[in-house]
């Protein structure tokens, strides 16, 4: 390992994850409490969607009323998948600013940085590529998440376009994946302890795992050359 990936230790990361968390918890908290109203207030559309549109009834009214739930919810889904790729772009950049001790501000989550379809695509693709692992076994799905998930931290922070991304997240990661499926292992024990003090937890759990994971893709990028736009 080179000098940056030799700190690499699961209790490292989490130390550094938490410093840089308890110094900005006056905006990481806000955030992770927008994105928690956004993700309910679509469940809340969808849920009355799903309950309004149930009809045993096959006439040609309710037939028609099936084709407008339908539609409507073709547009809170398109709604909901540009809203959270904005968002998720935005919250990217506020962890890369605070762990480079630059200004942060809620208000960054609705910033797309010129990057919404770049993003949008990269994520797309890595996610057919996860799903076309898992189908296989599962096994493979597991190893390619582990392998390109930081394809869209380097979209927002080396503004890489997409195959690029995917290329480098597999560079980085190449030698770590079962420190890094450890480590998974580890936040998402973190975030049900966090959920099961009656979910407050969370409101400091999730801000931790979230600087932990771009505090590990700051060190494994950190030696990785990329032609950065």
């Amino acid at each position: 390992m080179t000098s940056s990936e030799d700190q690499l230790t699961i209790a490292n990361s989490l130390s550094q994850g938490w410093q840089k968390t308890k110094a900005n918890l006056s905006v990481l908290i806000p955030s992770v409490l927008v994105l928690a109203l956004i993700s309910i207030v679509f469940s809340t559309l969808r849920s009355i969607l799903s309950n309004t549109g149930k009809t045993g009834d096959l006439s040609e009214a309710n037939l028609s009323m099936l084709a407008v739930f339908g539609i409507l919810s073709l547009i809170i889904f398109v709604v909901e998948t540009a809203v959270q790729n904005l968002t998720s772009i935005g919250f990217t950049k506020i962890q890369l600013n605070i762990l480079d001790d630059k200004k942060a501000q809620v208000s960054d989550l609705f910033k797309a940085h010129g990057l919404f379809w770049q993003y949008l695509a990269t994520s797309i693709l890595v996610g057919l590529i996860v799903l076309g692992g898992l189908l296989l076994l599962i096994v493979p799905g597991i190893i390619w998440l582990l392998k390109y998930q930081f394809a869209m931290p380097l979209v927002v922070d080396k503004k890489l376009d997409i195959t690029e991304a995917i290329r480098t997240s597999g560079e980085m990661t190449k030698g770590h994946k079962g420190w890094l499926f450890g480590l998974a292992i580890v936040m998402a024990l973190v975030n049900i302890a966090g959920a099961l003090l009656l979910l407050v937890g969370l409101l400091v759990t999730v801000p931790l795992t979230a600087m932990t994971y771009i505090y590990v893709y700051r060190q494994l990028s950190s030696n990785i050359k990329v032609s950065q736009k």
